[in-house]
Parts: C-alpha cells; sequence; structure tokens
C-alpha cells in the first residue's frame, strides 16, 4: 500500500501480479476503501504509517465524527468499529 497513490492503485496491482500471501490483505483493505471511507483513530499507529497505508487519519474518535459529519451531513450514519481489522460489519435493513 505505501507504493500506492490511491486505493484504485493497489487493487490494480493486485489484479496485475495475482494472489501473493500477504498482499491479499492489502488488497481486502484496498477494496473496502474503495467502497467507503475509512477514517483511522488510533493512538498505536505513527500518522506517518496510516498516511502511508492511505488512511485518512485522526487523533480523535470526536475529530473523525466531524470530519465524516462535515463531509456528509449531520444526518449521516457513522459506523463506528473498533478492533475494526477483526470485523465484519452486516448492513440489515
Amino acid at each position: 500500500m505505501a507504493a500506492a497513490a490511491t486505493p484504485a492503485d493497489v487493487l490494480a496491482r493486485f489484479r496485475r501480479e495475482g494472489f501473493r500471501m500477504g498482499a491479499h490483505k492489502a488488497f481486502l483493505l484496498a477494496r473496502s476503501m474503495a467502497k467507503a471511507r475509512v477514517l483511522l483513530v488510533s493512538d498505536r499507529l505513527a500518522l506517518e504509517l496510516g498516511r502511508k497505508l492511505l488512511f485518512e487519519q485522526h487523533t480523535s474518535l470526536d475529530s473523525a465524527t466531524q470530519s465524516a459529519l462535515a463531509r456528509h451531513g449531520r444526518s449521516a450514519t457513522v459506523a463506528v468499529m473498533p478492533k475494526a481489522s477483526s470485523t465484519i460489519p452486516r448492513l440489515s435493513g
């Protein structure tokens, strides 16, 4: 992901080079980022690493929430996913 400028770049490279163990995680993350805006709040991940991984990184949940609402409107639905890397969201409705 660090060599890519966008999630689409990651997806294109994966399709071009095929499946590789380990790289498939970058593909799955980029696929999610291509479908939805993904914001990262972490006090453990260095800001520079978050940027290399193509995240919109925030230092607080409040900052991330305000950013999402500013972009999508005050009535937008925002999902907060603690432990997101081990969570599989399910939409119903």
